[in-house]
């Protein structure tokens, strides 16, 4: 039964919006819902994981937790009436839309995570095959109480130093009645639809701040469309030789396309390197799950304008703190981003100037108490931080920067340099700014070991530029040239074929699909639980997909 684990959604995303619509922001109904929703998720799980360092995780704590959040909900219902304010709010029917759509998508290409077959266990997303046993691990080691703060799952005595929240939420869900397979899938199947609808508020609430108009949501749905099938841009010449050696009909060429990442891989031939974000990112390294919409919100947050309530920033702040713990790239990419805000806000003198310092103070203190012991985990790890930051030029390739970029992202670079020439909005100039901030570091310095790991901000450089690629592609079609309405959506066309490519291919019933674990690797993992206890440590091969995952116990 799927009911105790979906309250673990549905509470926390009700006292989420409950809490918001007390407070009196935003002023439009979708962007408070979207926003409520995981704001809610994250402070429920970062509390059942604070108290799980005093108490063992169990199916009654977590309870008592939903229990109190339903409990504050309900009196914010009595005292504060925010429903009644939710209703006279005005409402963007297109967020419905927004996020209907997408959960219809990830409906199919969600449960293609982990599922059964008569054979075992399998994925059908390539880039998850080697990422999704180390999380069922992580997983499957939280849902059997391993001692926190946690342990590598796959390097015993070591302390874990990944964002493991997203991972330790999948954990509840085991806790709550919920499969292995579920705990993986439910999570991509509504948090992905979720992030798809942030995605569209920030950049149709960044190109006009005060009201929804027709023109700031046409820029928030092709914004959205260049997200989701963003990826190497030419990529996508590859699919005519792999048509011509294939000898088959176009119809079933299409509904059998090859192994091919159209849309880049980490070990590319051509060096195509800017994956497609859902298909490398949302799909198989499961913390951008929490940690893309957590930083979307709080940046929606301070980006709002149709609230005058300070309070705002103080929720903005408790998200910014609670991120390390979801996701730790995202920190560097929305620091960033604060700083450009916070310098937009304050270097026009004006009369409210200082009414204007007191709020971001409120969001500097709100961060800082609830991220420093999060922070402190991080810098009291084991891991060497020398071999983390390094200076490093271009990236991943060490030929012409200005082919390598064409190649793997087309038009976005000079669209965004351009943007910055042109008379849009303050509040997409100065996210450019960030995002062009963003990509001049990640092309200056390695963040991890594995260079390719940059991508892990490189995507913020993409998000950041999202609202001056929407504002530019909505703003000139609407002119009566013909010529240039067809030439822009021709660009566009050419600049997400790839990646849709990629993610045709994944949501097809025929699509291929690989084994990570077979039924007697599930019937000895059985054996293994009777026979072991939870924190103990088993010697393992060095394999990606050991059998030791599913047990909840350690490997050596």
């Amino acid at each position: 039964m799927l009911i105790f684990p979906l309250l673990l959604f549905i509470v926390p995303a009700i006292f989420g919006c409950t809490v918001l619509a007390a407070l009196n922001f935003p002023r439009e109904r979708g962007l408070l819902i979207t926003i409520g929703s995981i704001g809610g998720l994250a402070v429920f799980t970062t509390a059942v994981y604070a108290l799980n360092l005093f108490l063992p995780l169990s199916s009654i704590l977590i309870l008592s937790v939903l229990t109190l959040l339903a409990v504050i909900t309900v009196t914010l219902l009595f005292f504060c009436h925010p429903w009644q304010k939710l209703r006279s709010m005005t409402f963007d029917k297109m967020t419905v839309t927004v996020f209907v759509l997408s959960l219809l998508l990830f409906s199919v290409i969600a449960p293609k995570l982990l599922f059964t077959t008569p054979d075992g266990l399998s994925t059908g997303i390539i880039n998850a095959y080697g990422d999704i046993a180390w999380h069922v691990a992580n997983i499957t080691a939280f849902a059997e109480g391993q001692t926190v703060p946690p342990q590598d799952p796959i390097f015993a005595g070591t302390r874990l130093t990944y964002p493991f929240m997203t991972n330790y939420f999948s954990a509840l869900l085991i806790k709550t009645g919920a499969s292995i397979t579920q705990s993986v899938v439910l999570p991509a199947l509504l948090l992905i639809p979720l992030l798809l609808t942030l995605i569209y508020l920030f950049v149709r609430e960044v190109v006009d701040p005060e009201q929804v108009t027709k023109f700031s949501q046409r820029a928030g749905l092709i914004a959205l469309i260049l997200f989701l099938f963003s990826g190497a841009t030419l990529g996508w010449f590859r699919v005519f030789p792999d048509f011509l050696q294939s000898h088959q009909p176009l119809l079933q060429f299409i509904i059998h396309l090859p192994e091919q990442n159209y849309s880049g891989h980490s070990a590319d031939p051509n060096n195509l390197q800017f994956l497609n974000p859902i298909t490398s990112l949302l799909l198989p390294q499961r913390s951008f799950l929490f940690g893309i919409p957590i930083a979307l919100s709080l940046l929606l947050l301070l980006i709002n304008r149709k609230s005058t309530s300070s309070s705002a920033y103080q929720v903005a702040g408790v998200l910014a703190g609670i991120l390390p713990l979801f996701h730790a790239h995202t920190i560097i990419a929305v620091a960033i981003a604060v700083i450009a805000l916070f310098l937009q806000d304050i270097l026009p003198r004006s009369a409210n100037r200082r009414a204007v310092i007191n709020r971001w103070l409120l969001f500097v203190v709100s961060a800082v108490i609830v991220g420093l012991p999060e922070v402190l985990y991080y810098w009291l790890g084991s891991l060497d931080s020398a071999s983390f930051l390094r200076f490093h030029v271009g990236w991943t390739t060490e030929d012409n920067l200005a082919w390598f970029w064409f190649q793997n992202t087309g038009f976005i670079l000079p669209a965004a340099l351009l943007g910055l020439f042109l008379p849009l909005p303050k509040n997409v100039k100065t996210l450019t700014l960030a995002g062009l901030t963003v990509f001049i570091i990640a092309n200056l310095f390695l963040f991890a070991p594995w260079a390719w790991d940059n991508f892990k901000l490189l995507v913020f450089w993409l998000i950041f530029v999202l609202p001056t690629l929407g504002w530019l592609v909505a703003r000139y079609p609407v002119r009566k040239n013909r010529l240039l309405q067809i030439g822009i959506i021709a660009i566009v066309f050419l600049q997400i074929a790839s990646a849709a490519l990629d993610i045709w291919k994944i949501a097809l019933p025929t699509a291929t699909t690989w084994q990570e674990w077979d039924n007697s690797a599930i019937a000895f993992a059985k054996v293994i639980k009777t026979k072991t206890k939870a924190g103990e440590s088993i010697l393992t091969a060095p394999i990606h997909n050991s059998t030791v995952a599913l047990t909840g116990r350690l490997s050596y």
